[in-house]
């Protein structure tokens, strides 16, 4: 199968999707096969667009590279009706905005709203784990209306954060955040090397050139047995640091 036949068969795919999955009419998606490009409306005038590589195009079934397209197209339409529900309920906020992701670590928040009350700014934190465990906003909503959202939010003055159980407490995770490297540090394996670490994004850093850098899995960290979780971790410094002299 050719790349413009093949890219013709993604653009089958997408469409089906669309009206299967998102009960969407397929014409809301368009298509450019010279510049192997996917647009699909957002709005009356929002398009999202995604760009196929030919590297994907080539490695990839049609089917895998039409997931992938319906999944990001997805994801942007739960942030939008997150943002739409977060502006009803909240409609005398100065504004109420999507914070960019390199305002925070998406591998531990995977989406982060920002409201400004007065010159108040309130955050609202969702962890990946919520987000990628609620297949639409309609579950994501029945989960935030369960665990009290608005009422939270509304009286929060210090970042919140919405998890799979409930809300969490952030100082909570931090703390055990700073035992587990206290006991990294303790590894004798590790004796004169200096171990640094980021709290707000749960990244620790062994030094070395290069330096080796770990993100904490926070899900586990909440289990508790944090010299156990210290030392699988130095073991995966152990083996990358073998690799490196081979």
């Amino acid at each position: 199968m050719g790349a413009q036949e093949k890219f013709g068969e993604v653009v089958r795919l997408v469409r089906n999707g669309m009206y299967e999955r998102f009960h969407r009419d397929p014409i809301v998606t368009n298509f450019d096969p010279g510049q192997l490009k996917i647009s699909i409306e957002m709005g009356q005038t929002d398009f999202l667009t995604f760009t196929i590589l030919a590297l994907d195009l080539e490695r990839k079934s049609a089917r895998d590279v039409a997931e992938g397209v319906l999944k990001g197209y997805g994801d942007a339409r739960k942030k939008a009706d997150l943002l739409r529900y977060a502006k009803l309920e909240f409609p005398s906020a100065d504004s109420v905005r999507l914070a960019p992701e390199d305002a925070y670590d998406p591998e531990v928040f995977r989406v982060v709203l920002e409201l400004k009350f007065s010159g108040v700014r309130v955050v609202s934190r969702f962890t990946r784990e919520l987000w990628d465990h609620t297949a639409d906003f309609a579950e994501l909503q029945a989960h935030m209306e369960r665990h009290r959202w608005r009422d939270t939010v509304n009286r929060a003055t210090t970042p919140v954060t919405l998890g799979d159980s409930g809300w969490i407490d952030s100082a909570s995770d931090e703390a055990a955040f700073e035992k587990l490297v206290r006991f990294v540090r303790e590894d004798p394996r590790l004796q004169e090397i200096d171990v640094t670490f980021q709290p707000g994004t749960f990244r620790l850093q062994i030094a070395g050139k290069p330096f080796w850098d770990y993100m904490v899995d926070v899900q586990r960290l909440r289990k508790g047995n944090s010299s156990s979780y210290a030392l699988s971790i130095v073991d995966k410094w152990a083996e990358w640091r073998e690799r490196l002299k081979r």
